[in-house]
């Protein structure tokens, strides 16, 4: 043996560990704190969970672009030459996006026993097109309810986009149209990042995701807050069609709470 190395009273050499006890995990085992199966359902329960929650998020974008897509579409089939304006944009882009998508990915794995059933790998298969396409089919029916309604009121008036400089681009979401679909949109975005969230068999429930709920809480409330309240400096910024000036006629007050009560259904 090299100097200085002594054995200890059993034989063996001090200063090496000791053999681990059967049926435990070996040390650096991010399971060690477990002696059994449970860490392994454990584990299958985080990656049911993230996968799941990829899924969410995968058909969270999806929705943004089908609904900016058939907003438009259906601006179109109405002739209605709209667009938003640039601080509208920064709402939905840097401000609702960046919020909802890091709130999906905050979801934690269920806390009750192991589910028989697991998530499908599939991003064609049944249930992650019907949850898809069933939301937009809804979307699209309510846009074209909500745009019908707007241009039976007796104090709608088309907008012309003939004179407006297309450099200026921004002037096309000043008017009653551009008003209803930006509504339209950043509600039915909120409504998917909800409907996504729910949890179930692999996620906690979406009251388990605080920074979700905040989220959801502080977007339905500023965008509530534009349709509800009288002309402002807020909703001058985002040029809803409510104020004397942007806009003549702008939107009643009577109009706009049932517009509201439209858009939270």
């Amino acid at each position: 043996r090299p100097p200085g190395e002594e054995q200890d009273g059993e034989g063996g050499e001090q200063g090496k560990p000791g053999k681990q006890p059967p049926g435990c995990p070996a040390e650096g085992d991010p399971c060690s704190g477990s002696c059994g199966v449970s860490a392994v359902v454990e584990v299958l329960k985080e990656g049911r969970c993230a996968l799941a929650t990829s899924f969410s998020c995968f058909k969270f974008l999806v929705m943004y672009g089908l609904i900016l897509s058939f907003n438009e579409f259906i601006m179109d089939f109405f002739h209605a030459e709209v667009d938003f304006d640039e601080y509208n944009w920064v709402w939905i882009d840097g401000v609702m996006s960046v919020a909802l998508s890091l709130g999906l990915t905050l979801s934690r794995p269920t806390t009750g026993p192991l589910s028989a059933v697991r998530p499908t790998a599939s991003l064609l298969s049944a249930v992650p097109l019907a949850s898809v396409w069933g939301q937009q089919l809804i979307f699209v029916v309510f846009s074209v309810l909500a745009l019908v309604w707007l241009r039976a009121q007796p104090w709608f008036r088309h907008f012309d986009a003939s004179g407006v400089d297309v450099s200026k681009w921004w002037l096309l979401g000043t008017n009653h149209e551009a008003t209803l679909r930006w509504l339209l949109v950043v509600f039915q975005y909120t409504a998917v990042a909800v409907s996504f969230s729910f949890g179930g068999r692999w996620r906690r429930g979406l009251h388990r995701n605080p920074f979700l709920v905040g989220s959801v809480a502080f977007l339905l409330a500023m965008q509530s807050f534009l349709v509800l309240s009288p002309p402002n400096a807020v909703t001058r910024f985002f040029r809803i069609a409510s104020a004397p000036g942007l806009w003549d006629p702008p939107m009643p007050a009577s109009f706009r709470f049932w517009l509201w009560v439209l858009l939270m259904a």
